[in-house]
């Protein structure tokens, strides 16, 4: 949960009533948090990931390798703009280049000359999508990944304070895989419960109010686009959307279920009469503005954390946290089966 910092500018006379489900005794399955040694080894591989070198090898390309080439690329015998290169670096299996591409150069080894055949998919650019095409590959160099060894140097220069071995090493990735492996687990059940009690509660929100949210939500893309300078559509497609009645789709389901949220929200604080206590939302500044025991500058920090949120948005994020806990204390849990 967040601290509440919207206003709604909509012409509506109230806010609707919450048709409030069941809000205690909600049964969920938890993440688990315990980690597994295979876990530990993907984190260190990322690690030797960034360290890995690419050695020309004499033996033939594999899934994993990079191979260096220039390619031409035809349809019906004729060449196709932007389908041409040299030197170019490739590594098998990235699925960086058409469908098929990448699989045909696998058994290719240094100055072989190989013939791709492969169809655009239909979803590609309108002057390709969906056509047969044939690549004319040069293969210049096959380069294979070497990972370093973990030792004791490598571990060092990685420059993480107190660690300075491979065993340390191994620990500090446990225990950092455990931290966040339990913030996934908090955030899993904190959304599980609240989604819950909403998907049981029901509200009709006026139509104005909706569409008045929307079309804040399209006035922010539309002031984005501007800054970069690009057209909103294109904006959009980086962000995985169609078309703007996609985004629209998108933000009207996005605020009736934010809007939800918060009725459900309030009528529990109603019900249960919950309240924040001067102390609780001084504690509440505190926790916004980072402040640590013995800080120097927490005046200052509490001051200007003050100047951004108002008294009655902190007050009513301590009520909405001990929601939360009280979802919490009253949920059914079913552990998850050991791994």
């Amino acid at each position: 949960m967040c601290i509440r910092d919207s206003t709604y500018t909509a012409e509506v006379d109230v806010w609707p009533e919450v048709h409030l489900g069941e809000y205690k005794g909600i049964k969920v399955k938890p993440l688990s948090t315990r980690v597994l040694k295979k876990d530990i080894d993907e984190e260190v591989k990322k690690v030797l990931d960034t360290k890995v070198e690419n050695v020309i090898k004499d033996t033939p390309a594999e899934n994993g390798d990079t191979v260096v080439i220039d390619f031409e690329g035809f349809v019906n015998g004729v060449a196709f703009d932007g389908g041409k290169a040299d030197n170019y670096p490739l590594e098998l299996g990235s699925k960086s280049f058409i469908p098929g591409f990448e699989d045909q150069l696998i058994g290719a080894k240094s100055e072989d000359e190989v013939e791709v055949n492969v169809t655009f998919p239909k979803d590609y650019h309108e002057s390709l999508a969906g056509k047969d095409a044939t690549f004319k590959v040069k293969v210049h160099e096959v380069k294979g990944k070497v990972y370093p060894e973990l030792n004791d140097e490598l571990v060092k220069e990685l420059e993480i304070s107190g660690v300075q071995t491979v065993d340390a090493y191994l620990d500090y990735v446990k225990a950092d895989l455990k931290k966040r492996k339990e913030q996934e687990a908090e955030s899993h059940l904190v959304n599980s419960l609240v989604d819950a009690v909403c998907k049981a509660s029901y509200a009709e929100f006026p139509k104005s109010l909706i569409d008045s949210e929307v079309e804040n939500q399209v006035k922010r893309v539309e002031e984005q686009a501007k800054q970069y300078k690009m057209p909103v559509e294109v904006l959009l497609q980086y962000s995985g959307m169609a078309s703007l009645d996609d985004f629209k789709k998108n933000a009207e389901d996005y605020a009736r279920k934010s809007f939800l949220q918060e009725l459900v929200i309030d009528k529990i604080i109603e019900l249960e009469k919950i309240e924040a206590s001067d102390k609780e939302i001084e504690a509440e500044y505190k926790k916004i503005a980072g402040v640590k025991d013995q800080d120097k500058d927490a005046d200052k920090k509490i001051a200007q954390v003050k100047k951004q949120y108002r008294i009655n948005q902190v007050a009513y994020q301590v009520k909405a946290n001990k929601v939360i806990e009280l979802l919490k204390a009253n949920a059914i849990t079913k552990t998850q089966k050991s791994e």
